[in-house]
């Protein structure tokens, strides 16, 4: 990037962490100060977790899948970070209104690393997959924008200077027989108060966690980030997604693969 391009996206990455840590919405940014490609994109995304100031507890992917990408108008993987005060386990859970209640909730597959994986050349699934444990989970996502992001490629890339749009993550229970799950099919009830569910992803919008899995690892690892053990990476959404508001009570029902119940209080 060129000395200015790169004063920009640090400027956009101040303003996204100010409101991350200030609960507020920004404006887009102006045309010439949004990203102009995935390495300035990432670039502001860097600079704002790194002025919030936490560690990175683990990872979350969006278009994750080629029938999502083609859906939302994305051309590759968006990853953002999740960060440890906003990474939680277990499956009834309760949290505060005044951060989370503007969210929308996921339920999703997601994956614990069991061992270190430094950044190295592309990996399989097959020879990731023994060093996780494959879990049920709830993503949150959020924007800090206050105005809808443009549809498409331009829209994507605001998105993953903004942390890929992501607020928290929820790891539910482990699952027990990963290797007989239909992942593309399963099922997964999301509710909201006790209401109607939100509609299934279709099998070509959801991703295969595990090949999801090897992109999000060989995707980082290309950028030259490594992961540690206990990290959490989600891969994508099972379902449509449902609101978060203050006194509400969300179900993400996997049947026999187990539940998460949270309440936002």
């Amino acid at each position: 990037m060129t000395p200015a391009r790169t004063d920009a996206m640090n400027q956009l990455g101040a303003v996204l962490a100010a409101a991350w840590s200030g609960g507020y919405k920004v404006p887009l940014p102006a045309p010439a100060a949004r990203p102009h490609n995935r390495a300035e994109a990432y670039a502001a995304q860097a600079q704002m977790i790194a002025l919030i100031g936490e560690p990175v507890a683990g990872w979350k992917a969006g278009a994750s899948s080629a029938g999502m990408r083609a859906r939302d108008g994305q051309d590759g993987l968006i990853t953002g970070r999740v960060l440890r005060s906003r990474l939680f386990f277990g499956d009834n859970l309760t949290l505060p209104a005044a951060t989370f209640a503007q969210a929308r909730a996921e339920p999703e597959f997601a994956f614990v690393l069991t061992s270190d994986l430094p950044a190295a050349p592309a990996r399989s699934s097959a020879e990731i997959a023994p060093w996780v444990r494959a879990h049920i989970a709830l993503e949150l996502v959020a924007s800090r924008y206050g105005e809808a992001t443009p549809w498409g490629a331009e829209g994507g890339l605001l998105g993953m200077a903004d942390n890929g749009s992501g607020l928290a993550l929820v790891i539910g229970p482990q699952i027990g027989a990963p290797d007989a799950v239909d992942y593309l099919r399963h099922p997964v009830v999301l509710t909201l108060n006790g209401g109607a569910p939100a509609p299934q992803s279709p099998p070509d919008i959801r991703a295969d966690p595990y090949a999801a899995l090897a992109d999000v690892v060989n995707h980082l690892g290309a950028r030259g980030i490594a992961l540690s053990a206990g990290m959490a990476i989600t891969v994508g959404s099972t379902t449509d997604t449902l609101p978060t508001p203050a006194e509400s009570v969300l179900c993400a029902d996997f049947g026999a693969l187990g539940s998460i119940t949270l309440r936002v209080i």
